[in-house]
């Protein structure tokens, strides 16, 4: 067996839930706070990094992990889906392609 599930879709980002005193006291979106990227992934390669707020997938709100992942099931590897990034008062679109996810 190949010890995952195969075919999953996966954006190579993980992150973690901002907290509403973040998201109240920096005047920040609700979203996923990144806090890794797999090496050499889409996201990376456009720039997205550590520290940046994913606030929603294909205009799907993103709060954490779960609801990433719940979002991704919905598409399949390949499928290219529009992220929208939060960076220093700022919302950046980026078009990123799903792949197989190993972990």
């Amino acid at each position: 067996s190949q010890g995952y599930v195969s075919g999953r879709p996966t954006l190579g980002i993980w992150g973690e839930s901002l907290s509403s005193f973040y998201q109240y006291y920096y005047m920040m979106p609700a979203g996923l706070y990144i806090t890794e990227l797999e090496e050499g992934c889409e996201a990376a390669a456009k720039g997205i990094e550590p520290g940046d707020i994913l606030t929603a997938v294909n205009d799907r709100e993103v709060t954490d992990m779960n609801s990433l992942k719940s979002i991704l099931l919905g598409y399949e590897v390949g499928d290219t889906v529009t992220v929208t990034i939060y960076r220093k008062g700022t919302l950046h679109y980026l078009p990123l392609t799903l792949y197989e996810s190993t972990t």
